[in-house]
C-alpha cells in the first residue's frame, strides 16, 4: 500500500488508527517531506497523553534531521496494559501508513512516558535504534544491560526530583558499556525547550552514522 497522503510542516492532532479507532495519535511530517523517502521515526509518550504537546518539544529538530514524529494520545501514567496496547497500535497503523525507515527507529518520553519508552522495544518485539528519557529513567524490571536499544540518551532537569535517579542511571550504564549520554540542564520536571531536543536528536543521528 502506498503512503497515505497527510499535511506536511503542521502537527496533526489526531491521526485514528484504522484497526482499532479509539486509538489516536499525533503526528508531524517535516516540510520537506516526500512520500517515496524512507525517514528515521521517534515515537513519543506523554504523562497525560498529550500527543500534540510531545510532538511539539521536537518539532524543530523533526526539521533539521527530517525525522518523523508520532506520540500516543492514550497512553498515559497508569497501568502498563493499556499503555502496552497503545503502544502497539501507533506502530502497526504508523507503519502501515507512513514511509518509515526500520533500522532508524526511536522512542522517547516525559516522565512515566520515558519508561514506556524503555518498554517500547518489548512491546514491539523488535531492537530499537535509540531511546529518549527524559525526566525519568527506565521501567521497573528491565536492566540497563537489557535495554533492547542500540543508544540512549537521558535529559533531566537539576531541580528535578528524579535528577538522583538520572545520575545512578548514567553511571548503570556505563557499567553495563551501552552507548549514551545523559545532558542534565538547569530546570525542574518538565519537558525540556527545543534546543535541547535538537541535541538529543543530533547526538542519535551521529550514533546511526556507519
Amino acid at each position: 500500500m502506498a503512503p497515505e497522503e497527510f499535511e506536511k510542516g503542521k502537527i496533526i492532532g489526531k491521526v485514528v488508527c484504522r484497526e482499532q479507532p479509539d486509538q489516536s495519535y499525533a503526528l508531524y511530517l517535516p516540510a520537506d517531506f516526500r512520500p517515496e523517502i524512507k525517514r528515521p521515526i521517534l515515537y513519543l509518550f506523554d504523562p497525560r497523553a498529550d500527543g500534540p504537546a510531545a510532538v511539539g518539544k521536537f518539532r524543530e529538530a523533526a526539521e533539521k534531521f527530517g525525522w518523523i514524529l508520532a506520540a500516543s494520545n492514550n497512553a498515559q501514567n497508569g497501568p502498563w496494559e493499556p499503555i502496552q496496547k497503545a503502544a502497539w497500535m501507533m506502530f502497526q497503523d504508523s507503519k502501515a501508513r507512513l514511509p518509515i525507515d526500520e533500522q532508524r527507529i526511536y522512542a522517547g518520553g516525559f516522565s512515566g512516558g520515558a519508561r514506556a519508552a524503555s518498554v517500547f522495544p518489548l512491546v514491539i518485539k523488535r531492537r530499537i535504534a535509540g531511546i529518549i528519557g527524559i525526566a525519568a529513567g527506565i521501567s521497573e524490571g528491565i536492566k540497563p544491560g537489557a535495554i533492547e536499544a542500540s543508544a540512549f540518551f537521558g535529559i533531566a532537569g537539576l531541580a528535578d526530583f528524579n535528577y538522583p535517579e538520572m545520575k545512578q542511571l548514567d553511571k548503570a550504564l556505563d557499567e553495563a558499556k551501552m552507548a549514551h549520554r545523559i545532558l542534565f540542564y538547569d530546570g525542574p520536571h518538565q519537558w525540556p525547550d527545543a534546543e535541547i531536543c535538537i541535541r538529543a536528536a543530533g547526538w542519535m543521528e551521529i550514533m546511526a552514522m556507519p
